[in-house]
């Protein structure tokens, strides 16, 4: 059997932990128990001190991935980088070989250009090699982006750290969705019994069959909880701008308290580079602001808790046609799924993805089949995140502008052949990506 040595200041504790606080957690999805993979064995860093073998030493950032590297520096909370804080002997195996710093993200992808480069500037400072760096993430393009970088970049980024990607939250929501097809995911977020008018879960196949011969009031839906991204307002503005939302879509919009100037509502030329967008948004990002926040299915509000209405309500993705995913990112640099993309694969529903470029290419990569001709899905081929907006815009447009009867049409053609295709993609999903990052470890 393999055996993988993961070493550790204090086990129990988050390696770099008593130094960092927060910015780093002991809790990531990073080890699983599984009898078909190698073993996992934990050790303190003083197992290692006589002893000529290759082992990891797990860094698992928390709170960002700028305060893991002492950054930002006005923060005093996370003053220091953790390699400051590297044990002396980690940092001697490290230097002989014997030892690879795992950093792992490996939940999320919003992993840019500048955090590389922020780590490639640690790494240089602290003199660690960074062919004995593994960064683990779910970002799609991490690979695209290290290659453009060192190109631009040659003497920062002289030599390649290792990559691995996951596709933590697709799993995640795969096991999810099985369970609750299972019957015995039944609690809510607080892990209380849920508002008993309203089944929380996702759709099935027979369910939404049974729906066929009534017209959907509306003809899409937009969920946005967390207003601090930049391209939510930008995209939500424009479909107050046009008389959607309540009228043509449920389109969600958070609280006032996660808004702000510097996200452009204010002032939009500060996130805004294109002058024309700036002229056609007028100052509806500040009627938007004045109206938020705006709650879809208001009678199921969890207030406790902020569970936006309808999120996984089968009831509210029943009401639409299509799914406007307003992702985590729209950023050029990072390409990966949250639950939002999912879930509307989940509830049977068509969608159009505001991500990264290069989105719906990789979905289908996975197996899922996407929308077109009836969609227009040309804004996945956009590169310039405002560009790529304004083409989602454009997408939706056209979408409201036919008749409410075709669209039904539409959507009843394609139910069996990729709706429930894609609902069969996600819940047969297999679960490898563990799998894939041990073997990776193991291999080096």
């Amino acid at each position: 059997m393999n055996l993988l040595y993961f070493a550790f200041d204090h086990l129990g504790e988050a390696n770099c932990g008593r130094n960092l606080g927060e910015a780093v957690s002991p809790d990531s999805p990073f080890f699983y128990i599984d009898p078909a993979l190698p073993y996992i064995h934990k050790v303190e860093v003083d197992f290692f001190k006589d002893r000529n073998m290759k082992f990891f030493y797990l860094i698992e950032p928390h709170a960002g991935l700028e305060h893991y590297l002492g950054l930002p520096v006005e923060d005093k909370r996370f003053s220091h980088s953790f390699l400051k804080y590297l044990p002396n002997l980690i940092k001697e195996k490290v230097d002989d070989g014997q030892c690879f710093i795992v950093i792992t993200y490996m939940q999320e992808g919003h992993v840019d250009s500048q955090d590389i480069i922020n780590l490639y500037e640690k790494l240089i400072k602290y003199k660690i090699s960074p062919k004995q760096v593994i960064f683990v993430c779910a970002n799609y393009k991490m690979k695209l982006v290290l290659n453009r970088l060192q190109k631009k970049l040659p003497n920062l980024i002289k030599e390649k750290l290792h990559l691995v990607t996951t596709d933590h939250l697709l799993e995640q929501m795969t096991r999810i969705s099985n369970e609750y097809v299972e019957g015995w995911r039944e609690q809510g977020y607080d892990g209380k019994s849920i508002d008993k008018r309203f089944d929380q879960g996702i759709n099935t196949p027979d369910k939404v069959r049974k729906t066929k011969n009534k017209l959907r009031p509306y003809k899409f839906l937009s969920f946005n909880r967390n207003m601090g991204k930049a391209h939510r307002p930008f995209l939500a503005s424009l479909f107050l701008k046009e008389n959607w939302i309540g009228n043509e879509g449920l389109v969600s919009v958070g609280p006032v308290f996660e808004m702000g100037g510097l996200l452009g509502w204010d002032n939009p030329e500060e996130v805004i580079q294109n002058k024309k967008y700036i002229e056609l948004l007028g100052d509806y990002p500040q009627k938007l602001k004045s109206m938020a926040p705006i709650f879809v299915d208001s009678d199921i509000i969890n207030k406790q808790y902020d569970i936006w209405p309808g999120f996984q309500y089968p009831k509210t993705f029943n009401k639409v046609y299509l799914d406007v995913v307003n992702e985590s990112t729209c950023s050029d640099d990072s390409l990966f799924f949250t639950e939002k993309t999912y879930l509307a694969t989940s509830m049977l529903l068509p969608f159009i993805v505001l991500a990264s470029s290069g989105a719906l290419k990789e979905l289908r990569n996975i197996g899922f089949k996407t929308f077109s001709p009836f969609i227009d899905e040309s804004y996945d081929e956009v590169e310039n995140w405002e560009d790529r907006v304004m083409a989602v815009y454009e997408s939706v447009k056209q979408f409201v502008a036919k008749p409410i009867e075709e669209i039904h049409d539409w959507y009843w053609d394609i139910y069996d052949d990729v709706l429930v295709h894609n609902w069969n993609i996600l819940l047969d999903r297999k679960y490898v990506d563990h799998k894939n990052i041990y073997t990776y470890l193991a291999g080096l």
